[in-house]
């Protein structure tokens, strides 16, 4: 009996272990069947597009900018066939083998290899663009060695051209590729590495406009990232091109600016229509060539750029701030009509210049160490007297003279369609606190002031505009690039009365024609029309003088103002004579455009009558 039941333990043991070892082999062999099934029927979609991704290769595409013309059509910014090598992602180690065969080709040096990795590393779901812009030579050889190089791809770009190259930089600006932090702006939601955005000037402003959207393609690759050619099953989205644009800017005025200011190392020259606002050229000096940066600048030349003390980056028309001199002695005659100190009659306020004025225990003295003798207003300012805006300015008051400023809104930014404007600036004595404490300046400050000298500074396009309200019987319009035929610029009106601004009109003219005018040696002779303006120049504290002038033509009816300031040792006479040059050079297209039109007219009604 004992024997039998230890048999019977023995029987139930092994029972027991039997149904250990099915359930042992059914749990994995039901959990193996679950998976399959998990991955071979409810998600066979989602595996089977992962296994065509494999065999595809997403390619952007990217939208050609818009062009940018001329008020008169002509192309000034267009895109043309480029093409650029990018490596499509892989483990950091082959991305380095492969840059180390491509350099070779690429002429790339080890610094540039590494900092090449350093950018993959960033983002390395991206294609890694190694070559923009390379030669037809270069892409030669590397279509030829192109199976040597798993996942490489030549990519077929439009890039920006510049077509008239330096002549156009600070209007027109440039591009470049968005970088890491430019991609979190929510400007650029829609953007992705390689895009090129607006860097500077029109490019920058209007980037919403220019820009276009992205298409995509897709091509079928092998196992080894070799194309093998478009992909049927998924047609491309073709990219849309970015919205054209017309600019105010005349490109034969353009050119005609350019040339006369080449031979300037320093200065800038802007030219506007005081009827409208319209800004007709722009050159600052010194300029940069928009291609180079456009087509992928080197860092070493791009700091070369960025660092070279002469600041060929800044558009010293919108950024350039310099006291005004004596072109602003036209707000303090102005400032002195309002407050009755000058009347439109010339009888009152005369003086003697001695060659200049003793204040307090200094000596303000006239650029004329002779003197002018007796004078009134209107040849005061034909011949740029100091002693007698000296004179005026202590009759006006610093607080008056400040707060007529701070009113006349001409110090702030003018608004024109360009970034990083600066703002002018007329002190008060808030101003004079801050920056030299109390009793460290006094009344004698305003003389300076009243002449433009000293603290105040304006840039050369906020002086064109003070002079565009001066020709336009204070009516002001906003400066601006864009050609638009709706859209209305119009300002408020100056702050002073029609018969104080007119009052000028005379002694401007007399500037540029009287024999005593400060520039008599611009005169347009041969010319029935005259040219007006005002001469000036600008203390340097860091070195010597700068020389400025503003003019505008016609005198009686004026269509045109010009803005120039050269910097370092010129006078405000010499000046004159670059835009007496540009004046003349803007009749001879004017007659030109008039005698073309004329001949049409004539050819069609020649064509009609027969």
């Amino acid at each position: 009996m004992p024997y039998r039941g230890l048999h019977e333990e023995s029987v139930s043991n092994r029972l027991l272990k039997a149904r250990v070892a099915k359930v042992l082999f059914l749990v994995p062999f039901l959990l193996l069947l679950a998976i399959f099934f998990r991955y071979q029927v409810l998600h066979t979609t989602e595996y089977s597009l992962h296994s065509e991704e494999n065999r595809l290769r997403r390619i952007e595409l990217p939208p050609p900018r818009g062009l940018i013309t001329d008020r008169n059509g002509m192309v000034l910014a267009e895109n043309i066939p480029s093409y650029s090598i990018e490596l499509y992602p892989q483990p950091i180690d082959s991305m380095r083998i492969a840059l180390e065969r491509l350099a070779v080709l690429l002429d790339l040096d080890p610094g540039e290899q590494e900092q090449l990795v350093q950018k993959y590393r960033l983002r390395t779901q991206s294609p890694l663009r190694v070559a923009t812009d390379i030669d037809e030579k270069t892409l030669a050889v590397v279509e030829e060695h192109r199976s040597e190089f798993p996942g490489i791809f030549i990519r077929s770009d439009m890039k920006r051209s510049y077509v008239y190259g330096e002549k156009l930089a600070h209007i027109l600006g440039y591009v470049g590729e968005i970088n890491e932090n430019e991609l979190e702006d929510e400007r650029y939601k829609d953007y992705i590495m390689g895009s090129l955005i607006g860097r500077s000037g029109i490019e920058a402003q209007y980037e919403s406009l220019l820009h276009g959207e992205r298409g995509v393609k897709f091509v079928e690759v092998d196992a080894h990232g070799r194309e093998l050619g478009p992909f049927r099953d998924k047609p491309p989205i073709l990219p849309i091109i970015g919205e054209d644009i017309q600019l105010t800017i005349d490109l034969r005025l353009q050119e005609e600016m350019h040339r006369i200011m080449e031979p300037v190392e320093i200065g800038a020259t802007v030219a506007m229509d005081p009827n409208n606002g319209e800004i007709l050229a722009i050159v600052s000096k010194p300029d940069f060539n928009p291609n180079r940066l456009s087509s992928g600048i080197s860092g070493a030349e791009f700091r070369e750029l960025l660092f070279h003390p002469n600041k060929p980056f800044l558009n010293r028309v919108i950024q350039g701030l310099y006291p005004p001199g004596s072109t602003f002695k036209v707000f303090t005659a102005l400032v002195g009509a309002d407050l009755d100190f000058i009347k439109p009659d010339g009888k009152s306020l005369e003086i003697t210049c001695r060659g200049g004025l003793q204040f307090g225990k200094r000596f303000f003295g006239c650029w004329k160490a002779g003197g002018h003798g007796k004078i009134e207003y209107k040849q005061a300012i034909v011949q740029s007297c100091d002693t007698f805006f000296y004179q005026l300015g202590i009759k006006i008051g610093l607080e008056r003279f400040c707060q007529y400023g701070k009113e006349s809104q001409f110090f702030e930014k003018t608004g024109i369609d360009l970034p990083n404007e600066e703002s002018g600036l007329v002190p008060d004595e808030i101003w004079y606190n801050r920056n030299y404490g109390r009793g460290n300046w006094g009344p004698g400050n305003m003389l300076n002031l009243a002449i433009g000298q000293g603290e105040i500074s304006l840039s050369p396009l906020q002086l064109a505009n003070l002079y565009a309200a001066i020709c336009n019987a204070g009516k002001r319009f906003r400066p601006h690039l864009l050609k638009e035929k709706v859209k209305n610029y119009r300002l408020s009106d100056i702050d002073f009365a029609p018969e104080h601004i007119a009052m000028l009109r005379e002694p401007l003219t007399g500037v540029v024609n009287s024999p005593l005018g400060t520039a008599r040696g611009s005169r347009l002779w041969g010319h029935e029309r005259k040219m007006a303006g005002k001469t000036g120049t600008s203390q340097n504290p860091h070195g010597e003088d700068h020389g400025l002038f503003v003019g505008f033509y016609p005198a009686d009816v004026p269509e045109i103002v010009v803005s120039a300031v050269v910097e370092h040792g010129l006078h405000g006479s010499a000046v004159a004579r670059y835009v007496r040059d540009l004046i003349l050079a803007y009749i001879e297209i004017k007659v030109s455009r008039e005698q073309s039109e004329l001949a049409k007219i004539s050819s069609t009604n020649t064509v009609a009558g027969n």
